[in-house]
This record gives structure tokens, C-alpha cells and sequence, in this order.
């Protein structure tokens, strides 16, 4: 079949074809329309066809059992219209080449296996009318381009694993013009929708935990410092000062000391030693005061060599 390559049109759609997509297909120069779909073909998706610059209408490949990536090489099919890959078993991401297919009005990946997130260049299809990634494993948040993008048409989203907030703008505003049925995680939105309120706080919930870690710090640090400054207070009330120890004593002049040992008399001698007496004496008659007198004998050399007691 790959010797037709002056063939405009090739529809094969609804059969009993098995096997592989030919790579003679890619000889298919002047081809518009290329219509595979609802057959059993499996393997990958050549990047032949993928080239053919010429489709500028329709490449329906859906319903078969093709598997794999989807090439980057869809990015050069820069002339279609129409592209559908939806009911086969196609997996990994979304290729971003595919925002280089600046005259897609229709994309269809329903039912396959791609995961991820919606790719921004997506955002340069302006003439798409339709998108249609129903049926995927695509997560993230519904990306704000999608409101901008589709003014007119239809959008659906349903049962992937999207989170987050449904924007209310654009195509969203329209609660027939989009669908999101079956992603659980999904809020906010119009009120048709009927999904749980979106709160600002989920925005925060990741820093809650250092927010809580600054807060226990700071307070055990605050309560150390009124530790330690109550032991310091209680340390210096408790210490006494020099002038309340003094106070503690009784000022005795040298007089009041001769008075109440009868001038140091033997009389009052308790005890002595090599370098010291002590005498008893009363201070005071009245309330028989007794106290013990120390004196200190210091020895001092004199001029003539002798050695004198000093009291």
C-alpha cells in the first residue's frame, strides 16, 4: 500500500486488522485524512506517520491496542485538525512537542494510561475546541491556561487523579461546556459542581510545621532566660552584703575591752600560748555580758638588738 502515494484519503477503520501499522505508510506524501481506527493493531506508534506533513484534516488511530509513549515527533504534524488516539493502551507523559501543532481544533487521548501533568504548551493550541483526556492517570492542579483556551467547545477532565481547585473562569463558568466527574480531590468551582469550599489554608499546611517548631523554640528559650534570671535574684537576695555582715558585730572600743578584762589582769587570764592570750571579761554589768579577748604578742627587734613583746 505504501507504492499509493499519491492517495489523498485512506479510511480502514472498522476491521479485523491485527499486526503492526506498516512504515510504508510514511510514502503517503499527498495524505489528508488517514482513518485506523476501530481495528486490533498493536506496537508502537511509528514516527512515519507522525511525519507526514501533509495530514491536515483527521489521524484517528483510536480504538486499537497500540502501546508506548506518544512520539515527539506529533509535534510536526503542524497542518491537522483533527487528532485522536483515544481507547488504546498509550502510557507515559504527555509530550509538550504537542503544542506544536498550531491547527489541532479536536485532541482526543481519552482511555489510556498517560500520567502527569497537562503540559504548558498546551497553552499555545488558541484554535482547539475540543480536549478530551478523560480516562488517564494525569494528576497535579487544573492549570489556569484552560480557562483562557476555551472560550468556545468542550472540556473533559473526568477521572483522572486532578487536585486542588476548579477555576471559575471561562469554560468553567459553564457547567455544560466541561466535565470533572471522578477526581475526589477536586474543589471550589461553581456551584453546580457541588464539591467541597476551597480554604486558603491548605495553602499553608506545609509551612505549619515550621511554624510550630519556631514557636516551641522560642518559648523554651524565653522560659530558660526567667530561670535563670529568678536563681540569680534569689542568689543575690540571699547572699549577704558586707554592710549587713558588719551590722551582725558589736563595736567594741580598746577602753570598753580594759574595762571588762580588769586591764588584761591575771586575774581574767584563761589561757595563753606562744604568740597569744586570752582573757574574760564582762562588757556589760547588767545582763553579765561575757566575752573572750584575744591578744596577738608580736615580737619587735630594738635598737639595741634586744627582742621586746608588743601586745
Amino acid at each position: 500500500m505504501g507504492k499509493l502515494s499519491l492517495l489523498n484519503k485512506l479510511d480502514l477503520s472498522s476491521n479485523m486488522l491485527e499486526w503492526f501499522i506498516p512504515s510504508s505508510f510514511r510514502n503517503f506524501h499527498n495524505l489528508l485524512e488517514l482513518y485506523l481506527n476501530d481495528n486490533k493493531l498493536n506496537g508502537n506508534i511509528p514516527s512515519q506517520i507522525l511525519q507526514l506533513s501533509s495530514l491536515s484534516i483527521t489521524l484517528n488511530l483510536s480504538q486499537n491496542n497500540l502501546f508506548g509513549s506518544l512520539p515527539t515527533e506529533v509535534g510536526d504534524l503542524k497542518m491537522l485538525s483533527a487528532l485522536d488516539l483515544s481507547g488504546n493502551y498509550l502510557s507515559g507523559n504527555i509530550p509538550s512537542s504537542l503544542g506544536g501543532c498550531d491547527s489541532l481544533s479536536s485532541l482526543s487521548l481519552r482511555g489510556n494510561f498517560f500520567h502527569g501533568m497537562i503540559p504548558l504548551s498546551i497553552s499555545s493550541l488558541r484554535g482547539l475546541e475540543v480536549l478530551d483526556i478523560s480516562h488517564n492517570n494525569l494528576s497535579g492542579q487544573i492549570p489556569r491556561f484552560l480557562e483562557r483556551l476555551f472560550l468556545f467547545g468542550y472540556l473533559n477532565l473526568s477521572y483522572n487523579k486532578f487536585e486542588g481547585e476548579v477555576p471559575m473562569r471561562g469554560v468553567f463558568a459553564n457547567a455544560s461546556a466541561f466535565s470533572i466527574l471522578g477526581n475526589k480531590r477536586l474543589c471550589g468551582g461553581i456551584v453546580e459542581l457541588g464539591l467541597p469550599k476551597y480554604k486558603e489554608t491548605k495553602k499553608h499546611t506545609k509551612n505549619l510545621p515550621l511554624l510550630v517548631i519556631i514557636i516551641l523554640v522560642a518559648s523554651t528559650f524565653f522560659t530558660l532566660i526567667c530561670l535563670a534570671y529568678a536563681c540569680r535574684s534569689k542568689r543575690s537576695m540571699t547572699k549577704p552584703t558586707q554592710s549587713s555582715t558588719s551590722e551582725q558585730f558589736m563595736k567594741i572600743s580598746y577602753n570598753q575591752l580594759l574595762k571588762a578584762t580588769n586591764e588584761f589582769s591575771e586575774g581574767n587570764l584563761i589561757g595563753n600560748g606562744g604568740f597569744s592570750s586570752v582573757y574574760k571579761g564582762i562588757l556589760d554589768k547588767d545582763d553579765d555580758t561575757f566575752v573572750a579577748v584575744k591578744c596577738l604578742l608580736v615580737q619587735l627587734e630594738s635598737r639595741n638588738g634586744r627582742m621586746l613583746n608588743v601586745v
